[in-house]
């Protein structure tokens, strides 16, 4: 039975890690940098951030992300890069994905601006048996196989913005991989066909409240479709507080603070209240981001995307 119950496990963290390529961030805005390459340098600003995701705490071997971005825009070119890593823990499988990303924005109307981006990258994906805790070491499946790929990958988007709209549809990764097992562990390169719709909207309360409701639509062949929903309040440009809810049977909350003007902290937490409900105590994410304007006058709150 225990024997079982490991197996089971392990082709959950399994399927988990094919399903969620990339992570499935609760700060919908950041994360787009990593998922949507045009938004690289839309802002007026060198912006940057580290963010540590720890997800279904309690659960050995659960998913475990680390993100390190930059980007920047290059104003008279109307361009943007983009520079991320990102790591990626669960159970026995590793994956380092490193790319930049190059973005190129056109006037649209009098206050919109539409941007297309690409990506292109390097992904090593690692998959070592000998990390299981097994009851029975005699176990043929677990008998410690490794197995690792590196490959080339490439995604693309667009991504239209204004004062007060934003939206974002884009395609992080081509390629996906596949490990197998008989008798011996291989691996491949295989097509992917992930896509994410990413939209917001800024509505002003009063004088130093705003609400910004945001969605994120993500499609691929493993999961169908999934979507989350967030509601955000924006306080004075300084403190955000909202709450998000997920298709996939988790709810979240998400808190975020300006340090100082170039200083920003978030975090957010998720609880899943599926059948992980009872072996699980929630999902943990915080970022650390730094904003440097390329501008000396201060800009108000509605005529720019705050957390970019």
């Amino acid at each position: 039975m225990k024997k079982f119950l490991i197996h089971i496990l392990f082709l959950i963290l399994i399927l988990s890690a094919k399903a969620q390529e990339p992570a499935a961030f609760h700060q919908l805005f950041p994360a787009q940098h990593i998922l949507n390459p045009a938004t690289n340098g839309v802002r007026n600003s060198i912006n940057g951030y580290l963010l540590y995701r720890s997800q279904w705490t309690g659960i050995s071997g659960a998913p475990q992300t680390q993100v390190l971005h930059v980007n920047a825009p290059i104003r008279a070119y109307k361009i943007g890069i983009g520079f991320s890593v990102v790591h990626e823990q669960i159970g026995m499988r590793n994956v380092t994905d490193i790319s930049a990303a190059f973005s190129y924005n056109v006037k649209t109307g009098n206050t919109g601006k539409l941007a297309f981006g690409l990506k292109a990258g390097l992904k090593n994906n690692t998959f070592n048996t000998s990390k299981a805790k097994l009851s029975d070491d005699s176990d043929a499946l677990f008998n410690n196989q490794e197995a690792s790929i590196l490959f080339p990958d490439f995604g693309f988007g667009c991504y239209y913005f204004s004062k007060k709209l934003y939206a974002g549809l884009s395609m992080p990764s081509l390629f996906s991989y596949r490990f197998a097992t008989s008798g011996a562990m291989s691996s491949g390169i295989e097509k992917q066909a992930s896509l994410y719709f990413h939209s917001g909207y800024f509505y002003s309360v009063s004088q130093n409240c705003v609400l910004k409701p945001e969605m994120q639509l993500f499609y691929n062949q493993a999961t169908s479709i999934n979507a989350q929903v967030n509601a955000n309040l924006i306080f004075k440009d300084k403190f955000t507080i909202g709450a998000g809810y997920q298709t996939s049977k988790a709810i979240s909350f998400i808190t975020e603070l300006n340090l100082k003007p170039y200083l920003i902290i978030g975090y957010a937490y998720s609880y899943n209240f599926g059948w992980l409900m009872n072996v699980q105590t929630g999902t943990h994410e915080i970022r650390l981001a730094m904003d440097f304007g390329l501008e000396t006058k201060k800009i108000p709150l509605l005529n720019t995307i705050r957390d970019f």
